[in-house]
């Protein structure tokens, strides 16, 4: 077995007083385990989600819960739905106060942020301008418009990417991709969008990744514990709490799993997104990011991306207090899922609170139930009622809860 290759890619140094961690995680995907579904998990609840003409969506990014509330993106419709937590649609997102790119807006909507204490949605985005002014637009959960106004000059320098922090604190990703040399640092913590009161995480001079076309940090998910925070290519991923400390997770690889210094090494292949489409066109069995980035107390969930795929397959948790890797397709439905689909039908759309939730197709939980004929669901009043609807055949997907064994 080739020895475990140390990527040097720890280049998010903090340096400020805050408290914080620092995680060498070696992962190995051929020592994943598995397990049934009753071995990992205390409950499991699906959740069908209302289907009609408004509340349709494709797939499904960045999911967000609150007290009442699940929310989350939908690239195909380009729009933020939310749904009560008893599956009830209960509004959509689908455009912002000022017109602009339909692409720049579409990514400033996949970064919302639902905030746990108002059960209201945040967005921030660029104008467009020279200066790349910043205009915040909040809305409730039918997606009423409540607040739509500019943000302060500061914010000029700062990006689109968010998340809420305890005291009215909210900490922002560094600036444009335009203009790098605005933004020394990597975040910046602001206080009630309007003043920006500190730094973190300091850019360092020898970080290849620096000359890459895509250096700033962002923010992939969000939840009421924190968000996880990553730049493409970089193997190491910052975690800050919704308390504000930090933590950084690095990530060895095997090896022969990995980009090597023809890549991180390369100006000219970093410096645009073409040489780097280009080179990693040419290297599709190496692992060029990680994304699906999600964490709830003691456990950490990733995908592996190759090229610009990911596969179920790809899947992973990680428990921090136990070093155990789980493979999520080696982890098989029973009795306590009613023998329904689970993770070979879907990756993780999100976490938190001791939970973790998938979305799966319609066609898959009925392919499954026409296949099993003893029909274990019928115990479940809402899934007997669920299979005896036609119509959801051809619905959206259903929403499933499943809540973490406090011992892994």
């Amino acid at each position: 077995m080739k020895k475990l290759l140390f990527l040097f890619l720890s280049f998010l140094v903090v340096s400020i007083g805050k408290s914080q961690t620092g995680t060498t995680l070696r992962i190995d995907p051929k020592y994943a385990r598995g397990g049934s579904a009753s071995q990992l998990f205390d409950e499991i609840k699906y959740i069908p989600l209302e289907s009609r003409k408004e509340s349709t969506f494709g797939s499904v990014q960045r999911l967000q819960v609150s007290r009442h509330y699940f929310a989350f993106f939908d690239y195909s419709t380009k729009a933020v739905y939310v749904f009560e937590k008893n599956g009830k649609f209960k509004g959509r997102i689908g455009s912002l106060p000022l017109p602009g790119n339909v692409d720049a807006l579409a990514m400033a909507m996949y970064g919302f942020v639902l905030n746990t204490v108002t059960e209201t949605i945040f967005i921030v985005y660029d104008k467009g301008d020279k200066r790349h002014t910043k205009r915040l637009a909040v809305f409730d959960g039918s997606g009423k418009l409540l607040e739509s106004r500019q943000l302060g000059e500061a914010f000029d320098r700062l990006g689109c990417s968010f998340a809420f922090q305890d005291g009215g604190r909210v900490i922002f990703s560094s600036g444009n991709y335009y203009e790098k040399n605005l933004s020394p640092d990597y975040l910046y913590v602001t206080r009630n969008f309007d003043t920006v009161i500190d730094s973190i995480l300091p850019k360092q001079q020898n970080d290849p990744l620096n000359k890459s076309w895509h250096d700033q940090l962002d923010c992939q998910a969000v939840s009421g514990e924190g968000a996880i925070w990553y730049r493409l290519y970089d193997k190491t991923v910052v975690y800050t709490t919704a308390g504000g400390a930090l933590a950084g997770y690095k990530f060895v690889l095997p090896a022969a799993m990995t980009l090597d210094s023809s890549f991180y090494g390369s100006e000219s292949v970093l410096k645009t997104e073409q040489a780097v489409d280009i080179y990693l066109q040419k290297h599709q069995n190496y692992i060029s990011y990680l994304t699906m980035l999600q964490k709830t107390r003691n456990i950490l969930g990733f995908s592996f991306v190759r090229y610009n795929y990911t596969l179920p397959s790809d899947s992973y948790m990680y428990s921090l207090s136990t070093g155990t890797l789980y493979g999520n397709t080696r982890i098989v439905s029973d009795s306590l899922s009613y023998s329904l689909p689970l993770f070979n039908s879907s990756q993780i759309a999100g976490m938190d609170d001791g939970c973790i939730y998938l979305f799966i197709p319609a066609f898959s939980m009925f392919a499954t139930a026409d296949e099993n004929k003893d029909q274990p669901w019928k115990t479940n009043p809402v899934l007997s009622a669920y299979f005896a609807n036609a119509q959801n055949r051809k619905g959206n997907p259903v929403l499933v809860q499943l809540r973490l064994k406090n011992t892994l």
